[in-house]
C-alpha cells in the first residue's frame, strides 16, 4: 500500500504540476481554510499558512489604526461562506469562483503572512523591502507621529534631532532644555498640523514635516552610490533615508494590501502575467 501510494502521488503531481488553474486552486484553498479556520485544519498540501504578528505593543492600542481598518473592510469584501463546509464541498465552491474573487482572497491570504520589519535592521529581509518599494504605500496617509503614539516614547536626542533637522537649529536651542513631554508636546502639535505651531515656520520645512517618517519606516529605494566614490556622504536624520540608531518606539501598523490592486497595477485579469492567468 505504500508503494501505491507512491506511485499514485507521483502521478499527480506530474499532472498538477502542468495545470495552474487547480494548483492555485488547492494553494489558495489551504491557504485559508489555514489562516481564517481555528483548531486542527486538515491540508491537501504539506504546508503550514500562519498569520504574521501584528500586535507587538503593550503600549499603543492598533487596534483603530487606519491600515487595520482597511484590512477589515476588504475582508469584509470576501466571499468566505465556504470556509466551514465539508472540504469536498468547500473545494469545489472556492473553485466555482470567478477569477477576481480568487485573486482578492489570495492577495488578503498572503497579506497576512508577510513578516514585519524596519528597514535599517541588521537581518532585515530584502525581499521585504523590495516587496514594500513595488507597493509604493503612502504611508503618511496611514501613519502619523502623534504625541502620545510617538514622541513621547521616543528618545529626546532623537526629537530634538529631528526638530533640528525639519525646523532648523533655532527650533533645537529654543527646545534644548525643555523637558522631554514638552518637547513631545511641541513637535505633537507641528506634525498634527496645528496652526498656533506651524506660524513660526516656512512653507519649505512644513513639506519635509509633511513628508518625514521615522528611520527605516519608508519603504524607500537603496541609495545608489558610484563605485569609484571615496568619501561617504552625510545625510540628516530622517530626511534622505539615513540609517542612524533606531527610535526608542514599537513597530507602528502595517499597512494592508488590497486584493484589487498591487503596487498600483491594473489587477483584471488581462493585466496579470500569463503565469498568474488561469
Amino acid at each position: 500500500m505504500d508503494d501505491l501510494v507512491c506511485e499514485r502521488l507521483l502521478v499527480a503531481k506530474a499532472h498538477l504540476a502542468q495545470d495552474f488553474g487547480t494548483a492555485f486552486d488547492v494553494l489558495l484553498f489551504t491557504l485559508a481554510r489555514q489562516l481564517f479556520r481555528t483548531g486542527h485544519v486538515a491540508s491537501p498540501l504539506d504546508m503550514t499558512a500562519r498569520k504574521s504578528r501584528e500586535h507587538p505593543s503593550v503600549v499603543k492600542d492598533l487596534s483603530e489604526a487606519p491600515a487595520v481598518r482597511l484590512m477589515e473592510s476588504l475582508k469584509g469584501d470576501l466571499d468566505l461562506s465556504w470556509i466551514d463546509q465539508p472540504d469536498a464541498e468547500a473545494f469545489a465552491v472556492l473553485s466555482s469562483f470567478p477569477d477576481d474573487a480568487k485573486q482578492a482572497l489570495f492577495a488578503f491570504c498572503v497579506a497576512q503572512m508577510l513578516e514585519g520589519q524596519l528597514g535599517f535592521f541588521d537581518c532585515a529581509n530584502p525581499v521585504v523591502e523590495a516587496i514594500g518599494r513595488r507597493l509604493a504605500p503612502p504611508m503618511r496617509e496611514f501613519w502619523r507621529p502623534t504625541e502620545e503614539g510617538y514622541w513621547s516614547r521616543a528618545k529626546k536626542s532623537h526629537a530634538l534631532e529631528v526638530g533640528e533637522a525639519l525646523l532648523g537649529l533655532k527650533w533645537r536651542e529654543e527646545h534644548e532644555s525643555a523637558k522631554k513631554s514638552d518637547i513631545a508636546r511641541a513637535l505633537g502639535a507641528v506634525f498634527a498640523g496645528d496652526a498656533g505651531a506651524r506660524t513660526a515656520f516656512t512653507q519649505s520645512p512644513l513639506e519635509a514635516v509633511d513628508a518625514w517618517t521615522p528611520p527605516g519606516f519608508a519603504f524607500e529605494a537603496a541609495p545608489v552610490v558610484e563605485a569609484d566614490a571615496e568619501e561617504d556622504f552625510d545625510v540628516v536624520e530622517g530626511v534622505s533615508g539615513a540609517t542612524p540608531e533606531a527610535p526608542a518606539d514599537a513597530a507602528p501598523d502595517q499597512d494592508g494590501a488590497s486584493g484589487q490592486s498591487l503596487g498600483g497595477q491594473d489587477q483584471s485579469p488581462g493585466a496579470l502575467p500569463a503565469f498568474l492567468q488561469a
